[in-house]
C-alpha cells in the first residue's frame, strides 16, 4: 500500500471513529459559507475530520488567558447579579 493510499485510509477511518465516539457535550454551529471552505481546506490538509480542527481550535482559545480572564469578569457579574436577587 503506498503511503498515500495509506494516509487516506487513517483519515476515512478517524472519520469513522469519531461519528462512533460519544461527546460529552455537543453543540451545532453555523458558518458562514467562507469560513466552512476554509476550515474544510485546512482540515483536509492536515487529514483530519473537520469537526476535530474545529474542537481542537475552540478548545485552544478556551484555554488561552484571554477567555480566562472573560471567564473571571463573567463569574464575577453573575455573583453580583445573583446576590441582588
Amino acid at each position: 500500500m503506498s503511503t498515500n493510499r495509506r494516509a487516506e485510509r487513517i483519515f476515512e477511518l478517524s472519520q469513522i471513529l469519531e461519528s462512533l465516539m460519544p461527546e460529552r457535550y455537543m453543540l451545532s454551529i453555523t458558518l458562514s459559507e467562507k469560513a466552512y471552505e476554509e476550515f474544510r481546506l485546512v482540515a483536509t490538509w492536515k487529514r483530519i475530520p473537520i469537526g476535530t480542527l474545529i474542537r481542537q481550535i475552540l478548545e485552544r482559545e478556551h484555554e488561552s488567558q484571554a477567555f480566562g480572564e472573560l471567564v473571571k469578569r463573567a463569574s464575577a457579574d453573575g455573583q453580583t447579579n445573583a446576590s441582588e436577587d
